[in-house]
């Protein structure tokens, strides 16, 4: 029995072209609405390889600037259904081949065709006859279980899941496709058949190409330039002293992440509600870490502090009688202070700060606030008062028009702070593209 596969690949924003099968045939019937009914049922199928895994809350983002790991246990959710009309519906049946939605859990090797099955076993079929689109999303657990199959819009004719996040989630969405290189040599009679069982037994796959919906942050600490020229000066060496607290951006929280839609629908339809008092309708979203084990996303400051050591910097006036009792205890001065710091040796050294920040998209400007804390002076003196609260309006510079730049979804902009002191951070922006900073975070199925 030939196989129907769906290509996945997830891209930042360049799609990787591959290879497939191609042949000549003939059709007995042109009538798009009604494509040959064949004598052979054809397994819903893509390729990958799948193992369950214990998911933990704010998974993070898929494809980071310091891997090339494309899928590590997520769960994305793929349905099919009639490429004419969208189903009021996902009753599986004739209108939707694979019902409310097929999770599948996925995994760096994809290196296997993996029939989408039941929960009994049985694969799922194309109908003989109709064709599909495809459509599939990730949204980590910014969804909740209960609603992940989706709510039909019928003012929209579209289906969409309610969504929140506080930052630490990558939401991406996907409908299928002709990889580049099949859209390049398949001809206007045989495009009519896309996608079913015809197509599948012709060996034409719909790729699933995946694309982040949310703008990327990432934030660096620098000493700044005339510190880095001066670093033994008496009123600017104590750059290093300078502890990271938090950072946060403001943004929306909630929405609607439409998953099956026309091609004019939006992606993201964000709610007015999400509001405090101080805000209007934006609230901050904290900047998180990876905690030691790898397990799960913590504030910056999570397993420093009295809570942790037992040790508190206010009872040690002098630096050095502080570092002899970190010493004697077996802690770190991380562990004591703070996890974020600049280097006191290495001036040149750039230092990122946490993971990555996933927010709203479209702005022009975002309200970013620091909280920082510096513990001792340059004499290794304590300092009774020394927290600081920076904010700051982030945005990019004019296009050549002279018109702003808006922050796109899909991109990561670097953030870089250059500490002269805990009174002086002057900040810059930097944009890449999400593709250039971590690589493509997907796979070619023909390279295997």
């Amino acid at each position: 029995m030939k196989r129907f596969s769906i290509c996945l690949i997830v891209l930042n924003c360049i799609l990787f072209s591959s290879c497939s099968d191609s042949g000549e045939f003939e059709y007995s019937n042109k009538n798009e609405e009604t494509p040959l009914d064949l004598d052979e049922t054809q397994p819903i199928s893509f390729y990958s390889g799948i193992e369950p895994v214990v998911s933990t809350k704010g998974t993070g983002v898929i494809g980071g600037e310091e891997t090339e790991s494309l899928w590590n246990g997520q769960k994305i959710r793929i349905f099919a259904v009639n490429k004419y009309r969208i189903p009021e519906s996902l009753v599986m049946g004739y209108e939707a081949p694979l019902g409310n939605g097929v999770e599948v859990i996925m995994q760096d090797d994809n290196s296997q065709i993996i029939e989408l099955a039941k929960p009994d076993g049985t694969p799922y079929y194309y109908p003989r006859t109709g064709l599909f689109n495809f459509f599939a999303y990730y949204s980590d657990d910014a969804v909740s279980e209960n609603l992940r199959s989706g709510i039909y819009d019928a003012e929209n004719n579209a289906y969409y899941v309610p969504f929140t996040i506080d930052g630490s989630q990558d939401l991406m969405f996907a409908k299928g496709a002709l990889n580049s290189k099949d859209d390049k040599v398949i001809s206007n009679d045989e495009r009519q058949y896309l996608f079913g069982a015809h197509s599948s037994r012709m060996g034409w796959r719909p790729n699933l190409k995946f694309e982040h919906l949310l703008t990327r942050f990432t934030f660096d600490i620098a000493w700044g330039d005339d510190v880095r020229h001066n670093a033994g000066s008496e009123d600017t060496r104590t750059s290093h002293e300078v502890y990271i607290k938090s950072i946060s951006i403001k943004s929306r929280k909630t929405g609607k992440m439409y998953i099956i839609k026309s091609d004019e629908m939006p992606n993201l339809v964000w709610d007015s509600s999400d509001n405090d008092e101080n805000s209007g309708n934006e609230i901050p979203m904290y900047l998180k870490r990876v905690d030691v084990k790898g397990e799960k996303l913590v504030n910056l400051d999570y397993g420093t502090g009295f809570d942790v050591t037992g040790i508190n910097p206010e009872n040690y006036p002098n630096k050095t009688d502080l570092i002899e009792k970190i010493s004697q205890e077996g802690f770190t001065l991380e562990q004591v202070l703070g996890n974020y710091h600049l280097d006191e040796e290495d001036t040149k050294k750039i230092v990122r700060v946490g993971d990555c920040l996933l927010i709203e998209s479209g702005k022009e400007e975002y309200v970013m606030e620091m909280e920082v804390r510096q513990y001792y002076d340059h004499r290794g003196k304590y300092i009774n008062e020394s927290i600081g609260l920076h904010k700051y309006t982030i945005s990019i510079k004019e296009d050549e028009k002279g018109k702003p730049i808006v922050f796109k979804p899909g991109y990561t902009y670097n953030i870089l702070l250059k500490i002269y002191g805990i009174e002086n951070i002057e900040v810059s922006t930097e944009v890449s593209d999400w593709q250039n900073g971590g690589g493509s975070i997907g796979w070619d199925p023909d390279e295997f």
